[in-house]
């Protein structure tokens, strides 16, 4: 009988983790596993020692394609690896006007929401991976929206900006500060009557999701009342979208206990000064910071 290696694929895809792959040998005499990184540049290959080195531990660092080999008394056997970068894209709308001028604050907001993400500590987000990529962009309307999306493969989606809800309205996204055509995410009008300023989340590209991507609106009741801008955004993408369901609006901070819903804010906070210099959150004005989710 003639020395055989199986391996139990001949492909593998790895997203944002890795996996182990164990190699069987058929009518061999006795010896000893070894394994071969074809691209290294492109995954890690992490043999286990005896008695276990017929099993190895593949960890994606790149995008692209590696052939992994397995070796064992004069047999041997490949399987190519494929690793697919995932995106992370983050943006930020308009300022906005007058009283609702936030000026930097949302681009400071989501800049420390993308160190959290590459650092692992952002709570509720998908894990971020040696391969992954991470965009931050400012948004003016939903035309740059769907152009950041257009990167595909998106795993998560952040949006830091003006949005509102209350009784008897729809929720929206006021991407834009000016009532102009694409300012506003939303499937109602805006101001009423003039329904050319909406753009309804129907246009966004969900083929540019993967199955298991979610989306997060830091922005004012988000996933507030009824028909908000979380739940339409929800019904066309088939994903799960995460929204601020307090009833206020939302302030900023610099303190990680309000940032990271560690307690509630307080009077002070709504009067407190947000230093640029130092991370900024998102949260809302009152109560602790409550995430709906609509969605699978």
């Amino acid at each position: 009988m003639t020395c055989k290696v199986v391996l139990p694929d001949n492909a593998i895809t790895l997203a944002g983790s890795g996996q182990s792959i164990g190699a069987l040998a058929t009518n061999c005499p006795a010896g000893k596993f070894a394994w071969a990184n074809g691209n290294p540049a492109v995954v890690t290959l992490t043999p286990r020692p005896a008695p276990d080195d017929n099993i190895a531990d593949i960890d994606p660092v790149s995008a692209g394609v590696a052939v992994v080999t397995v070796s064992f008394s004069g047999a041997s056997a490949s399987v190519t690896v494929t690793v697919i970068a995932r995106h992370f894209v983050i943006v930020f709308g308009d300022k906005g006007k007058g009283i609702h001028n936030l000026g930097r604050l949302p681009e400071l907001a989501a800049r420390t929401h993308e160190r959290e993400i590459r650092a692992k500590k952002a709570p509720g987000v998908p894990a971020f991976g040696p391969a992954d990529i991470i965009t931050v962009t400012h948004v003016s309307t939903v035309a740059d929206l769907i152009a950041a999306l257009n990167v595909n493969n998106v795993i998560y989606l952040a949006y830091f900006g003006h949005s509102w809800n209350e009784a008897g309205s729809v929720g929206a996204l006021f991407i834009g500060e000016n009532h102009a055509a694409d300012s506003n995410l939303t499937t109602g009008q805006d101001p009423p009557g003039e329904l050319q300023t909406c753009t309804s989340p129907n246009t966004l590209p969900a083929g540019a999701f993967r199955p298991d991507a979610s989306v997060r609106l830091f922005s004012c009741r988000g996933s507030f009342g009824t028909d908000s801008a979380a739940e339409q955004i929800a019904k066309h993408l088939k994903r799960q979208v995460f929204g601020f369901d307090n009833s206020g609006g939302s302030i900023f901070t610099n303190d990680p206990k309000l940032g990271h819903g560690l307690r509630s804010a307080t009077a002070a906070d709504l009067k407190a000064a947000v230093l640029a210099g130092k991370d900024v959150w998102m949260v809302p004005s009152d109560g602790t910071p409550h995430f709906k989710s609509f969605g699978p």
